[in-house]
């Protein structure tokens, strides 16, 4: 990696996606395999669950290197990679 990105997220849904203009994102990416709600991250009572999109198999998530086919709570350490190349460590807050 050669630089990293820090987000907050906020109680509730937090939508991860390709930049839309009508319903922009709170986590935006761009290219290829990126869809406007890719995935969701539900935030509520210090726990972070990750949601996939409705098609995990073609539009990809990844966490800890299994496709994320239903919702998942996170764990402090959990690698998520979205999309080919959107790779991120979950770092609990707590």
């Amino acid at each position: 990696m050669s630089g990293s990105i820090k987000v907050a997220f906020r109680e509730g849904e937090n939508v991860v996606g390709k930049k839309d203009p009508e319903s922009p994102p709170d986590l935006p990416l761009s290219g290829a395999g990126i869809l406007t709600r890719h995935c969701i991250f539900e935030y509520a009572e210090n726990v972070c669950t990750i949601n996939p999109n409705d098609s995990p198999e073609v539009y990809k998530v990844k966490v800890n290197g299994d496709l994320l086919l239903e919702p998942r709570p996170l764990e402090h350490g959990d690698r998520i990679l979205i999309g080919s190349h959107h790779y991120y460590v979950y770092v609990d807050p707590t």
